[in-house]
């Protein structure tokens, strides 16, 4: 027969393993602003990085199916030069967000890449030395970051977002600092598996929370402002972030990527949607082809001939957007990158390699999104007034 005491210990085991399964939460983003000037030298850095990231996620795609990535001309994008020194502390276009890595808690900032799918730590961050949990896995690993570079150690260890743990992730370690960010002590990846850098053998970081049955559902919502408060939603769909109801579109895991098909202007693309990347790209063709449609803005090429759109600061022209069947507007505060003087230049630009479009954060700036992991889909929406 089972006692008060029995029957009030079995429903507290049940109500913990309930809340672990049922876990949902929001994360505020903080994005640090003023510390970095955008200038050339950086703007070629973050071009760097960009081809880096897409050139190092089409060799591990093509390692771990035997396949070459469609999207990625890797022939076009290596003969494309380093610039060898450059900041990468382009902290105004990063969101952060704090989470909590082994078991001593190291409370360290990280910026989510639905662009790539490893978790890689600068070295000035996660030490697994102080960590009882950590487990070497006597595994090297090395990724270039554009003009800069990043190797090391792999091991597994615990990392709580919101104070709920997932075990046994894999982390890339670096032995030096490979990111100048002030916050940003290393990138946490959530495209799909099949893009991962260690040989598909990883427990990827979306991969630990959805096997451990760590959240409630397994999807990621942002809602990113320019000039405002952003939000993470994790394990759940907030209601309260966007007006109406949102919008579903179907994605390929096997692509790797977020890819869906955008329509610009009354002209239909297929594209990445990408929060690990800070500008809206496609090859040099495309690109010069949406620019030289847009009333009031113009051409120009920078010092590798990639196409940028300009326009008088006081005259923004009207870019629109639709996708899932929702139609987003882009606002002044991100339509406007760069400024020089009475000139504004909007937030594209060419690069030749690449056969779709990458939707970095000004696209995401639009709308509210949510990458659900659980039913391989994108939904999208007018974000809300909330703060």
């Amino acid at each position: 027969m089972s006692t008060p005491r029995t029957l009030a210990f079995l429903a507290a085991t049940l109500w913990c393993a309930f809340a672990i399964v049922s876990a949902e939460f929001t994360l505020e983003l903080k994005r640090e602003a003023g510390l970095s000037a955008r200038n050339p030298t950086n703007d070629r850095a973050l071009l760097d990085g960009i081809v880096a990231k897409y050139l190092r996620n089409a060799e591990s795609y093509y390692r771990n199916t035997g396949k070459h990535a469609q999207f990625v001309n890797s022939t076009k994008l290596k003969k494309r030069g380093w610039l060898g020194k450059a900041s990468l502390s382009m902290l105004e276009q990063n969101w952060n967000v704090q989470l909590e890595f082994g078991s001593d808690k190291q409370k360290l900032y990280v910026k989510f890449d639905t662009g790539s799918p490893d978790v890689v730590m600068d070295g000035r961050g996660y030490d697994p030395s102080t960590s009882s949990t950590a487990k070497d896995l006597d595994t090297p690993f090395e990724a270039g970051y554009g003009s800069a570079h990043a190797a090391g150690k792999v091991y597994t260890d615990t990392i709580a977002m919101g104070g709920i743990e997932a075990k046994d992730v894999w982390i890339s370690v670096s032995d030096d600092p490979f990111l100048t960010m002030n916050r940003d002590a290393g990138l946490i990846g959530l495209s799909w598996p099949v893009l991962s850098s260690l040989y598909s053998r990883e427990t990827t970081f979306y991969e630990a929370f959805k096997q451990q049955k760590r959240l409630r559902r397994n999807v990621y919502q942002f809602t990113l402002k320019s000039h405002a408060t952003s939000h993470l939603d994790v394990g759940h769909v907030n209601r309260l972030r966007f007006l109406g109801i949102l919008g579903w579109v179907s994605v390929n895991p096997d692509d790797g990527y977020w890819k869906t098909d955008v329509n610009i202007n009354g002209d239909d693309y297929t594209g990445i949607i990408d929060t690990g990347t800070t500008l809206i790209v496609a090859n040099n063709e495309k690109m010069k082809s949406l620019l030289s449609k847009l009333d009031g803005v113009t051409l120009k090429q920078d010092d590798e001939g990639n196409y940028q759109g300009w326009y008088d600061c006081k005259k923004p022209p009207k870019i629109s957007f639709r996708v899932g069947g929702k139609r987003f507007t882009m606002p002044r505060k991100t339509m406007k990158y760069w400024q020089n003087g009475n000139e504004c230049r909007l937030p594209f630009t060419g690069l030749d390699g690449f056969s779709d479009w990458i939707f970095g954060t000004p696209f995401l700036e639009m709308a509210s999104v949510v990458f659900d992991f659980d039913n391989a889909r994108l939904g999208f929406a007018s974000q809300s007034w909330l703060p």
